[in-house]
């Protein structure tokens, strides 16, 4: 299925999936995504990295899935971007991708040329 909202992201896991039941009884897991970007740096003599880290949702049958990984995988995931307002005594807003699509990476390869 295609959603008009969807992106392909691949990256290794920062935390295992902490999965828990919202107040209606339905399951979601939460885990953060840790991202690697590769850029040119120095008049392009050099290549310089930057990490970034997302947050992901697993919800209905994707929490069974979420609860197969730990901290560490690669993992490539497909879902919508999503941002939502998270009521604390300081109100902030939180953005995450709804996992619609999850599949476990053996290697990620990345070429250091032609960036």
């Amino acid at each position: 299925m295609v959603y008009s909202n969807d992106t392909f992201l691949a990256g290794n896991l920062l935390t295992t999936p902490d999965v828990r039941t919202m107040p209606g009884g339905r399951e979601v897991a939460n885990a953060k995504l840790a991202i690697v970007s590769y850029f040119f740096v120095n008049n392009g003599n050099e290549v310089a990295e930057k990490t970034t880290v997302l947050n992901l949702a697993f919800f209905g049958e994707m929490v069974k899935i979420a609860m197969q990984l730990s901290a560490g995988a690669n993992i490539e995931v497909q879902g919508p971007i999503e941002t939502r307002s998270v009521s604390t005594t300081a109100n902030r807003t939180v953005t995450e991708i709804i996992v619609r699509r999850c599949a476990i990476l053996t290697e990620i390869a990345v070429p250091k040329e032609g960036i």
